[in-house]
């Protein structure tokens, strides 16, 4: 159970710091040499090449993880959710997406896959572009 926990614990600190954008709380989700796979550009990005583009993010839009669906698997955790976005002119998306999160040893973050459909991103968000 207290493996359970702690998974909860790292997925929530992680889901909440970049919904506000608390780049700091994130930060300390991660290990130092993290790497997050994004099946959209097949592009894989470091903990600081990621934190950068979050910032670019949260910097316009407002973001709102719903649906939150997380499974404990054997080195982390699945989740499914629904990020939904909303621009300082109205304007708005909605993605499904899915991630695998691996936990080292530490019971930091060591690697993210993350798998979503980018056509339900605004074009210019678009990481197949």
């Amino acid at each position: 159970m207290e493996g359970q926990t702690e998974t909860a614990a790292i997925g929530d600190k992680l889901f909440a710091g970049m919904e506000s954008g608390d780049l700091d709380a994130v930060r300390e989700c991660f290990a130092p040499d993290a790497l997050v796979w994004h099946n959209a550009n097949n592009q894989v990005d470091g903990v600081e090449e990621t934190l950068r583009t979050l910032a670019a993010f949260t910097d316009y839009w407002t973001l709102k993880y719903d649906d939150i669906r997380r499974v404990k698997i054997p080195d982390g955790f699945a989740q499914q959710h629904t990020l939904r976005g909303r621009g300082p002119a109205g304007d708005e998306f909605e993605a499904h997406i899915g991630v695998f999160v691996t936990l080292g040893a530490a019971g930091t973050i060591v690697r993210i896959d993350e798998y979503l459909d980018p056509s339900q991103l605004p074009k210019y968000l678009d990481p197949s572009q």
